[in-house]
């Protein structure tokens, strides 16, 4: 009996083992709602996977189908798989998957292996015109936009270095990879060196201050003003390494520590 209540437990945390008195056996009682989604929240889930167009029709069935099971009550559950079907029967995919079987998840898991990692990535990449070309890449980012999913980079040379400058960032749409690998050189890329906190002040005269406060929320104001129309602003920050943080702010045009 133990085993069983340990075992009720691992599928829902509130779930217990009920006697019957008039059955002569146990059940299973949990509360209806207890970490599920609501309906509105499955049904706008379902309809962003839907409308986006992101993957192939089979691929969103799937995946509406694995969290319909898993994180909607019963009650709902029926209804939500309606809507979906209804949905399902009109969905056009995008021409990149027509008539192909193509899938994008091998790519975009790979990408976000290599970011996780902080790894360098090569691949083939086609441009438009059919012309294929080989890129060395440092991926920092996955974005989706327009129906197409965009992996953001910095371009690497031969030496797999690069300066971290805004212009060598650039943006490969994933369904235009053709081949896509974890590079044979295994350095690794960090933004983390050292292991001491240290106070970093730096200046920032730019146009790009609204994404520098974006990307990192922990900056402190110290003092602004416009000088010549543009935005003049000093920070301070607290980070792991001076180092890190040099790499990093190097892709802000403006940036002086």
């Amino acid at each position: 009996m133990s085993e069983l209540k340990e075992n009720l437990i691992e599928l829902r945390p509130n779930m217990k083992a009920k006697y019957s008195r008039k059955n002569g056996s146990y059940h299973a009682q949990y509360e209806q709602g207890y970490g599920n989604l609501k309906y509105n929240q499955a049904v706008i889930l379902s309809k962003i996977l839907l409308e986006s167009r992101a993957l192939r029709k089979d691929e969103v069935a799937e995946i509406i189908n694995i969290f319909v099971e898993r994180a909607v009550d019963d009650k709902e559950r029926r209804r939500i798989k309606r809507l979906t079907e209804l949905e399902l029967d009109s969905y056009q995919e995008l021409k990149i998957y027509q008539n192909q079987d193509k899938s994008l998840l091998p790519a975009i898991l790979a990408i976000f292996d290599a970011i996780v990692d902080q790894c360098p990535l090569s691949f083939s990449y086609r441009k438009p015109g059919e012309k294929v070309e080989e890129y060395k890449v440092f991926p920092i980012s996955v974005i989706f936009d327009n129906h197409y999913f965009y992996c953001i980079s910095y371009k690497l040379d031969d030496n797999f270095t690069c300066d971290y400058q805004f212009s060598e960032i650039r943006y490969f749409r994933v369904d235009r990879f053709q081949t896509i690998h974890k590079s044979e050189n295994d350095l690794a890329f960090s933004m983390l060196f050292g292991n001491e906190w240290a106070r970093i002040t730096f200046e920032y005269k730019g146009l790009y201050r609204d994404v520098l406060e974006s990307d990192i929320p922990k900056l402190k104001l110290l003092e602004e003003s416009i000088s010549d129309g543009v935005d003049q602003v000093r920070y301070e920050i607290e980070t792991f390494s001076l180092l890190g943080f040099q790499k990093y702010i190097q892709r802000f045009e403006g940036g002086k520590i």
